[in-house]
């Protein structure tokens, strides 16, 4: 991973390209956030405004222009987009009883899990009204079914009967299913949106390849980050009883009394920070934080392949870009 200068630099050279289209979509996120219910306003506002990179309207406008999209029809889209991320971002940490998201307690913490999740509702229904007024059954059909496989992404997630079930091919799926989809979705709309249905393939490739590289990196970054970089806690996806590849790969190479000494608190969801340390510590002795690495790099270059057969040009590198700073970053 490279230091924080360089990657804050390739991710603004990345974003530069759409600054203005993304500027737009702040200001379509704040028109459909407004409810007669001042509540679910200030639930959605403290959560779209707490921070978020806004890499899927990125990816979707970069998508959009790269398949000679013109106009503003993108930008309501990429708003749209941002919604489903953060209903989901609700919902979760509702199920994981979070405490923190990006720095600050979460929304869940902060207002109540009832309305956290009465607000991820909304939220989706935000998402079709746009789609709706947008008009394009290709793209309404593709988010209709990409928000029905994250959900059940989010039931596969819990769906193993105990920690010593847990398998790369399960995390695996869940991480595509629950996450990477959405990634893909967003670059494949601006391909539908744009009207290249002969680019939606090679970018909902390109899309669901970054995004699967991106959890993996989140997930490693749980381990070998900062808590100041990473707005949460280290160690807190253990703290919340999930086994991501990082400790997956570990295990796989500890001992007997090492593997029980870590998945029976998890069982019982009473990991200490002690056991925490000891997992991160098993997680860089076996070498496992570079193995995760790797394979998020091979996820990289294989969605960087996908652009092979699209227009060369500013967008495309920008894409490529991206690409490197999500194996790049920390944070």
């Amino acid at each position: 991973m490279s230091d924080s200068a360089s990657q804050s630099n390739a991710l603004t050279r990345a974003l530069a390209l759409v600054s203005g289209d993304l500027e737009q979509v702040e200001a379509e996120i704040g028109r459909h956030m407004d409810s007669r219910v001042a509540l679910i306003r200030d639930v959605a506002k403290y959560l779209l405004e707490g921070g978020g990179k806004r890499l899927r309207p990125a990816l979707h406008l970069l998508c959009f222009r790269l398949c000679g999209g013109q106009g503003g029809r993108a930008v309501p889209v990429g708003a749209a987009l941002e919604f489903l991320h953060n209903a989901t971002l609700l919902h979760d940490d509702v199920v994981d009883e979070a405490d923190l998201r990006r720095g600050k307690p979460s929304a869940n913490r902060h207002f109540g899990n009832q309305q956290s999740v009465l607000t991820g509702d909304f939220l989706v229904t935000r998402v079709f009204t746009i789609l709706v007024e947008d008009g394009e059954p290709a793209l309404l059909k593709l988010i209709s079914d990409t928000t029905a496989r994250m959900a059940e992404g989010e039931a596969l997630e819990l769906s193993l009967p105990s920690p010593d079930a847990a398998t790369e091919a399960h995390y695996l799926e869940v991480v595509t299913e629950k996450t990477a989809i959405l990634f893909g979705a967003c670059c494949a709309a601006g391909a539908i949106l744009a009207g290249r249905a002969d680019a939606e393939r090679p970018l909902w490739d390109y899309g669901v390849g970054f995004g699967i590289a991106f959890q993996l990196v989140d997930d490693l970054l749980d381990y070998v980050g900062s808590q100041e970089r990473l707005g949460k806690p280290v160690g807190s996806d253990l703290a919340e009883g999930k086994l991501t590849l990082p400790l997956l790969l570990a295990l796989e190479q500890a001992d007997p009394a090492e593997t029980r000494a870590i998945l029976d608190p998890v069982a019982s969801r009473a990991v200490t920070e002690e056991q925490v340390r000891a997992a991160t510590e098993l997680v860089r002795r076996t070498g496992s934080d570079r193995s995760t690495l790797q394979r998020a790099q091979g996820y990289i270059e294989q969605a960087v392949a996908r652009l092979d057969s699209l227009p060369e040009g500013p967008e495309r590198t920008a894409l490529q870009d991206l690409a490197r700073f999500c194996v790049e970053r920390d944070f």
